[in-house]
């Protein structure tokens, strides 16, 4: 059966699919006990790996306000995840010798989790975070904080208003971009001429071989 199929990085379309799981309900949305008896909403779930470039990927998309706009996962849930960020926060700051005239922004931030490390050394931060109530929680914790999903449109607007990134990060949130070409050229354009961009995402063999 052929499969309508355009990858997202090189535009290419043959693909080959990997896995079909069928119809299911959206990660994170937990449904409240007084509405366990309505239909819970679900859709495909189908991967795909593209024959040119072999870039992994989901072939059916959610559009991110329905999936992030009011999300209920926050990372600091995680004692694993707050060490982790801790450790990179400490490493980045010492190896980069980041200090107050400098900005490190988080793509996808959260909470709060990573950027308050930097907060409490005097690095200047900024967080890109689209779930508004998430986004409170990090303000309260003294991380300034952008309410929007991250693209090469918001990028020109946060450059034209004087703020480029020494150091730009994006934990687990690449491979949720949509458009993953709009979102590097973003990248380019937020980061200063020396500035480094560090991304966290999965790598497939790793996944397959380590499971």
């Amino acid at each position: 059966m052929t499969i309508p199929f355009q990858c997202r990085s090189c535009g290419l379309q043959p693909g080959l699919l990997v896995l079909d799981l069928g119809q299911q309900p959206l990660a994170n949305s937990l449904v409240l006990p007084e509405r366990a008896s309505e239909p819970e909403p679900k859709y495909p779930l189908r991967l795909m790996v593209c024959e040119g470039c072999w870039l992994l990927q989901i072939l059916d998309w959610i559009p991110p306000a329905q999936l992030y706009s009011d999300y209920v996962y926050f990372s600091s849930f995680s004692d694993e995840i707050l060490r982790h960020a801790r450790e990179a926060a400490t490493r980045y700051t010492n190896e980069f010798q980041l200090g107050s005239g400098n900005l490190v922004i988080e793509i996808a931030s959260n909470d709060g989790y990573m950027l308050k490390n930097f907060v409490k050394s005097g690095v200047p931060s900024l967080g890109i975070e689209p779930a508004k109530n998430i986004a409170t929680v990090a303000r309260g914790q003294g991380v300034d904080t952008v309410v929007d999903f991250f693209d090469e449109k918001l990028a020109t607007s946060l450059r034209s208003s004087g703020r480029q990134a020494d150091l730009i990060l994006g934990n687990n949130v690449f491979a949720h971009a949509p458009d993953i070409n709009d979102f590097v050229s973003g990248l380019r354009i937020l980061l200063k001429p020396k500035g480094r961009v560090i991304l966290e995402f999965p790598y497939a063999v790793d996944l397959f071989e380590k499971s």
